[in-house]
Formats: C-alpha cells, sequence, structure tokens
C-alpha cells in the first residue's frame, strides 16, 4: 500500500540522509587529517630549508677555514724557513766569533813572543855594548884591528 510504500521511502532517505552525515563527518575528518598533514609538511620544508641554509653556511666557512689554514700553513713553513735561516746565521756568526777569538789569542801570543825576542835582543845589545865597552871599545874603533 501507499502508506507501507512511505514508511519504505522515508527510511530510505533516514538512512541515506544518515550515510550522507556520516559521509560529511569522514570528510571533514579527511580534510582536517590533511590540513594537519600539510602543515606538517609545510613545516617540514621550512626546517629543511633553514638546514640547507645552514648547510650551506658550514660549508663556505670550512671553506673559508681550509683557505685560511692554507695560508697559515705557508706561514708558518715560511718561519720555519726563516727560523733556520736565522740558526744558520747564527752558527755561522758563532764560527766567525770563535775565529776571532782565536786570531786574537793567535795575536796575543804573536805579540808576547815578539815582545820577548825584543826584550832579549835588547838585553843581548845591552851585553854586546858592555862586552865591547868593558874590551875597550869606546867607539874609536881602537883595539879592533881596524886602523
Amino acid at each position: 500500500t501507499l502508506e507501507a510504500r512511505l514508511a519504505e521511502v522515508r527510511l530510505a532517505l533516514q538512512s541515506s540522509n544518515e550515510q550522507a552525515v556520516a559521509r560529511e563527518e569522514a570528510l571533514r575528518s579527511q580534510q582536517a587529517a590533511e590540513e594537519a598533514l600539510r602543515s606538517q609538511v609545510e613545516s617540514l620544508e621550512a626546517t629543511l630549508l633553514r638546514e640547507q641554509a645552514a648547510a650551506e653556511q658550514m660549508q663556505k666557512e670550512a671553506a673559508r677555514l681550509a683557505e685560511s689554514n692554507s695560508a697559515l700553513q705557508a706561514l708558518a713553513a715560511s718561519a720555519e724557513k726563516e727560523l733556520q735561516q736565522l740558526q744558520d746565521e747564527k752558527a755561522g756568526l758563532e764560527e766567525v766569533a770563535r775565529a776571532k777569538k782565536q786570531l786574537l789569542l793567535l795575536r796575543h801570543k804573536m805579540y808576547k813572543s815578539r815582545s820577548r825576542q825584543a826584550s832579549r835582543m835588547t838585553a843581548d845589545v845591552e851585553v854586546q855594548a858592555k862586552n865591547f865597552q868593558g874590551h875597550g871599545g869606546d867607539g874609536n874603533n881602537e883595539g879592533d884591528g881596524s886602523e
């Protein structure tokens, strides 16, 4: 009958409405989940961009440090070379100082030796002069057989 048919349609409509409400609820839930995922993706992308920028900055800093390190190594090598040159120069100067000291000692010995020889020669001349005067030598060549 018509009333039974109407009750059937009302039940079908009510069931359809309940299903529609459930689908709408599921759709809203899905949209909320999508929005949450979208927000997470945006947050992760922002984090990724920050980390990429930080990594790029670290690479630049590493390159700068490598360049600085290279310059410092070159400077250290130059300083070591200069130090070696100074040590060589010092050794040379020490050798010169030793040679000068030896020369001074030799000069002192030489002058001392000459001084002794001169003293001996002076003493010999004085002895010869005394001997000459003692043998009648008065400077007139008397008694020397040269007349």
